[in-house]
């Protein structure tokens, strides 16, 4: 889910609940969102509060190679 609201900058938060497992795991999905802003940010047209907020699954994103 990512909530948006109108703002002087375009600022961005990341919040991963407990459902997604341990601290690692959360920390994995928390860098891998950043790292996938930071290559959509140049794009979004506005000056926004961005909130993402991501939905727990059992997907091969969660483990190691």
């Amino acid at each position: 889910m990512i909530l948006y609201s109108p703002a002087k900058e375009t600022r961005i938060g990341i919040s991963v609940g407990k459902k997604h497992g341990n601290s690692v795991v959360r920390n994995r999905v928390k860098r891998l969102l950043r790292a996938a802003v930071r290559e959509e940010i140049s794009s979004i047209k506005g000056n926004y509060h961005i909130v993402i907020l991501p939905k727990p699954c059992n997907c091969l994103l969660y483990t190691s190679p």
